[in-house]
């Protein structure tokens, strides 16, 4: 970098499970968002039903990602949104200034803020983000109140604009199915394993494997260095359980178990 910082070049995602690398792919993208569904395409073109669930951080949480997950794999995510923390606090239920603590009204479609503001549906509109990407909102603007200068002001900005509130109602339904996923009981038990199930894969590589940066160059030759890392440590992990039969599952159904990705993290390298 030309300003003195020194960043990664490549994106390394790995899907796990019980500890052992399943799938992984290298990528050139700085951001963990834009990588999530390259990768599921390529899941589950090697397998067509590889998971159930799909268990990741923060960092995957957005509309498109979830739309995708619901829409093109099938499959349930256990993905929290980068505000999902935060709004399970008393502080953001009592915050005035959050459309979610507002009142609606769905037969009349109009908002109420904590201070009697109402807001009514004024416009669609559709806007586009940096990658192209489509969303869509719906805009509504405060009322006019002639008769009542104090609401009046509170109606509008302070460069005497009336105020507008914009819904994305596509992502709204989306948060909602993630808050219902991952608060369900399958999805707690699910989620909690996620730092127990990844994180040991690429402490793995960098304390028994001392795997801490490439040695060779171009996309093609990193792919390969870092599975056959990753295959070196998922042999020593088995060959470790297998010296260790009580650690072993033995699994009832073999023709009826579907095998679920417990995680999906990154490193970069």
């Amino acid at each position: 970098m030309k300003n003195g910082q020194l960043k990664p070049g490549y994106n390394l995602q790995v899907a796990s499970q019980k500890q052992f690398a399943l799938y992984y792919q290298v990528f050139q993208r700085p951001t963990d968002t834009r990588t999530l569904i390259p990768f599921m395409k390529t899941i589950f073109k090697q397998t067509p039903h590889a998971a159930n669930y799909i268990v990741a951080d923060a960092g995957y949480g957005s509309e498109i990602n979830y739309q995708s997950l619901t829409d093109d794999f099938e499959v349930k995510y256990l993905i929290p949104y980068g505000t999902y923390e935060k709004e399970l606090t008393k502080k953001y239920h009592k915050d005035r200034r959050k459309v979610e603590n507002w009142i609606y009204d769905e037969k009349s479609d109009e908002f109420q803020d904590m201070d009697g503001i109402v807001f009514k549906f004024h416009n669609y509109s559709t806007r586009h983000n940096k990658y192209g990407d489509e969303k869509s909102f719906k805009v509504y603007q405060t009322v006019k109140y002639f008769e009542d200068p104090h609401r009046e002001t509170l109606a509008t900005t302070k460069s005497g604009r009336r105020r507008q509130l914009s819904i994305n109602n596509n992502w709204l339904f989306f948060k909602n199915v993630a808050k219902e996923q991952l608060a369900s009981k399958k999805g707690h038990s699910l989620y909690k394993l996620r730092k127990t199930d990844i994180e040991p894969i690429f402490a793995d590589l960098k304390t028994y494997l001392n795997f801490k940066r490439f040695s060779v160059k171009g996309m093609n030759a990193v792919s390969n260095e870092i599975g056959i890392a990753l295959m070196s440590a998922n042999l020593m992990k088995l060959v470790k359980k297998s010296k260790q039969p009580h650690l072993i599952e033995q699994k009832n159904s073999r023709k009826n178990w579907r095998p679920e990705i417990s995680a999906i993290y990154y490193l970069r390298l």
